[in-house]
C-alpha cells in the first residue's frame, strides 16, 4: 500500500512538472477545444495494436487538418515508460511524428497515464472553451488493448480478471476526473480485453 502512495505521489508531482512545460508551449496553442490522447505503448500493443492504435489517432489528425481546426492536441505514452511524446499543440502534422518512434515494451500502467495528464485537464496545461452556453472542458482519449497493469507491479493485470486492486483504482480515477472531463477508450489489437473495458467505459 505504502509503494502505491509513493507511486502515485510521483506521477501527481511529474503532472505538476510538465505543467510546465505545456505552458512554455502557449505560442504552440490554438483558441479550440482540448484533448489528450492516452497511448498504450506497452509490449502486448506491439503488432496488429500499434498499427491500429497509429491509423487511428492518424485519421483523427487527419479530419482536424481538414476541417481546418485550431484544437489544442496533446499526446502522452504508457508502457516501459510513461511520458509526453507531445504537448499541447495545433500543429498537427508535428504531432503525427510523434508516433514515428514508438517502441511498445514493457507494462500497462494505465494509472501513471491518467495521473501525468493532470497536466493537461486541472493543472492549467490547457484550457477550458466557452462556446455559449456550453463550456467545453479538456477531453481524454485513451487507445489500448485494455490489458493494464499495476502502477508498481506489472504482474497485476486486468488480463482475464476485473476483480483486481488495479482495476478499483482505475475505476475511482476514471470516475472522479471523468466527473470533468469526458473519457473517451478506443480498444484496439486482435484480442481487446473487452471484458475490462467495458466495467472503466461505463464512466
Amino acid at each position: 500500500m505504502e509503494k502505491q502512495l509513493l507511486e502515485r505521489l510521483f506521477w501527481e508531482n511529474k503532472a505538476i512538472e510538465e505543467t510546465f512545460e505545456n505552458k512554455k508551449r502557449k505560442h504552440e496553442h490554438g483558441s479550440g477545444f482540448c484533448t489528450v490522447f492516452i497511448l498504450d505503448t506497452s509490449e502486448t500493443m506491439a503488432g496488429e495494436g500499434l498499427h491500429q492504435m497509429k491509423k487511428a489517432l492518424w485519421d483523427i489528425l487527419d479530419e482536424y487538418k481538414t476541417l481546418c481546426l485550431d484544437d489544442n492536441v496533446a499526446v502522452i505514452g504508457f508502457g516501459a515508460e510513461t511520458k509526453f511524446l507531445h504537448y499541447y499543440s495545433n500543429r498537427y502534422s508535428s504531432i503525427e511524428k510523434c508516433l514515428d518512434n514508438i517502441d511498445c515494451k514493457g507494462p500497462s500502467p494505465l494509472e501513471s497515464g491518467i495521473i501525468l495528464s493532470y497536466s493537461c485537464l486541472k493543472h492549467g496545461g490547457g484550457h477550458t472553451s466557452n462556446v455559449h452556453p456550453l463550456v467545453i472542458r479538456a477531453r481524454v482519449v485513451v487507445i489500448s488493448d485494455g490489458n493494464f497493469t499495476g502502477l508498481s507491479d506489472p504482474r497485476e493485470s486486468l488480463e482475464t480478471t476485473t476483480e483486481s486492486e488495479t482495476f478499483d483504482r482505475l475505476l475511482a480515477l476514471v470516475g472522479s476526473q471523468g466527473e470533468c472531463n469526458p473519457f473517451t477508450f478506443i480498444p484496439v489489437g486482435r484480442n481487446p480485453n473487452y471484458v475490462g473495458w467495458n466495467f472503466v467505459q461505463i464512466y
